[in-house]
């Protein structure tokens, strides 16, 4: 980043008509006339933007937004409400300052799993389980008897059937005892956190082969200790690559133990990436080093997240410390000393207002600013997030194609706001006009129509094998149709991409087992 400055935004007219036509990024002038003198001014041109929001164009769905608390071991309720609900309140700073803030809404809670099998973060894990967020752990290092190093620091794992079992144990039994000694039902369980570096941290090194080797074994624990809808995410290298793990999603078999495909981002592009049909997620990014709380920083993260949603089509974006754990403030969303950096309201745009279950809509290029948008299938809620880099306001037209709202509300992050909710802004003729403030981040929220609700009817089926089945529910995203023995392993039967709806299923397998049960999921 470009050190702490933080560019003021243009005032705007106060008294006057004011009229302007938009001719491209150039193309809008204001004029003034002034109250005393009689004369004119003319402002200084505003540039303009244009985008369309296409509703029927759906892309990924969305998981979450959330970032981890490891290391920590407890919060007060404001430090969760701040993180995880979107309430306002006071907030207390480590050296005792009081504070404002806006609560940014995550939905995902990355935790750590300490080398013996145990966590000193449970009380947050409460909380934010309190406040609608699912929880996920990861290891940062088995126990050393597991590795080559005899330290917790760095080293490789050594793959024998004995370490497979026994640490497929301690981690299976980590989940239970979440759910049967917390109440937390872990979303998601992580085979290592950075398995392709070994450094002086807690640290440990595996294989693409060692870790296709140790999938079944930690999937057969979890099943075992009726952890069976806590899912599997490999392989979080520290760099948006997934040559780990390969191996895995080669073989049909581990590849369908496999749910969650899951990286760092630190340092790398938002590179597109073949997901084999799983949830994408970027697991943890920051930088490592200094600490700039500046609308600088936050427009860094705010074009950081554009592109890992709209390039790379991640589920769920993450970034690493919720409050930094050390003298570096931009490793957490609040600095060192807990205050909120403006990179916290940034990813409050996004994760405040596109919840799980949204899906990414198709927009157009705009110029001079970065749009995404993003609706929820069943309640009709969306979300059109602007991001204007610029020195100078900008003024941004956007078209609904395929339906429509009545308002907006427009929510503002920049140099002197953080998540400011501004008055409503009609929508006509599936059009809205507004003003981006300089350098800022705009959320404009709002209600469109509903999706048909999913529906699912048996067409046929006979004792033989033979299975087909309507369904019916929202435009756009694929449907898969699967099947189980013992509703623990489920094999895709078949898949359609984008169909016309209503359409039929069909099983056309022949099956020995006396019992085969099916179910529809919608595509990630």
């Amino acid at each position: 980043m470009n050190g702490n400055t933080e560019a003021a935004g243009t005032s705007r007219p106060g008294r006057g008509g004011c009229a302007w036509r938009t001719r491209g990024w150039r193309g809008a002038v204001c004029a003034v006339v002034l109250a005393g003198g009689g004369g004119v001014e003319t402002r200084a041109e505003i540039p303009a933007a244009a985008c369309t929001i296409v509703w029927t164009n759906l892309h990924q769905r969305m998981d979450g937004f959330g970032a981890s608390s490891a290391w920590r071991g407890d919060w007060a309720s404001w430090q969760a409400d701040m993180f995880f609900t979107t309430n306002s309140g006071i907030g207390e700073a480590e050296d005792g300052t009081p504070f404002p803030y806006t609560g940014i809404g995550l939905t995902l809670l990355r935790t750590r799993i300490a080398p013996d099998g145990t966590t000193r973060e449970t009380d947050i894990m409460q909380m934010a389980r309190d406040r609608g967020a699912r929880v996920w752990s990861a290891p940062w290092s088995p126990p050393i008897a597991f590795k080559d190093s005899g330290t917790l620091n760095g080293g490789r794992f050594v793959s024998r059937p004995e370490h497979h079992t026994a640490y497929a144990d301690q981690l299976a039994d980590y989940v239970a005892s979440m759910r049967d000694g917390f109440g937390v039902d872990l979303y998601a369980l992580s085979m290592q956190n950075e398995p392709n570096i070994s450094e002086v941290y807690e640290s440990c090194e595996w294989t693409s082969r060692q870790i296709r080797a140790f999938v079944p074994y930690l999937r057969a624990a979890l099943d075992a200790r009726g952890a069976v809808g806590t899912r599997l995410l490999l392989p979080e290298p520290f760099n948006w690559q997934f040559a780990e793990a390969a191996d895995t999603l080669d073989d049909p078999v581990t590849a369908a133990m496999v749910d969650i495909l899951a990286a760092h981002g630190y340092g790398s592009s938002a590179a597109a990436v073949d997901a084999r049909g799983k949830a994408l997620w970027m697991t943890e990014d920051s930088l490592l080093e200094g600490s700039d709380s500046s609308m600088d920083n936050g427009l860094y993260w705010a074009g950081r997240i554009h592109e890992f949603l709209t390039v790379a089509e991640v589920n769920a974006w993450h970034y690493w410390w919720l409050i930094s754990g050390n003298e570096d403030g931009n490793e957490g969303l609040a600095d060192s000393n807990g205050v909120p950096a403006k990179r916290m309201y940034a990813l409050g745009q996004f994760s405040r207002f596109v919840r799980p279950g949204s899906y990414r809509m198709g927009t157009s290029a705009s110029d001079g600013v970065r749009v995404s948008a993003y609706r929820h299938l069943f309640t009709g809620a969306f979300a059109v997030v602007a991001i204007n880099t610029n020195d100078t306001e900008v003024a941004l037209t956007a078209t609904f194609d395929g339906a429509s709202a009545s308002t907006v509300t427009p929510w503002v992050t920049s140099a002197s706001m953080s998540l400011s909710n501004q008055p409503p802004v009609e929508v006509a003729d599936s059009i809205f006009s507004h003003t981006l403030p300089a350098r800022s981040v705009v959320t404009y929220a709002g209600h469109g129509p509903a999706d048909t609700p999913l529906s699912v009817q048996v067409e046929s089926h006979d004792a033989e094998g033979g299975f087909a089945v309507r369904v019916d529910g929202p435009a756009g995203p694929g449907y898969a149709l699967m099947s189980s023995a013992n509703l623990v392993e489920w094999t895709p039967v078949l898949t359609t991409h984008a169909p016309t709806l209503p359409t039929v299923l069909i099983d056309t397998n022949r099956y020995t087992h006396p019992l085969r049960v099916y179910r529809i999921e919608l595509l990630p």
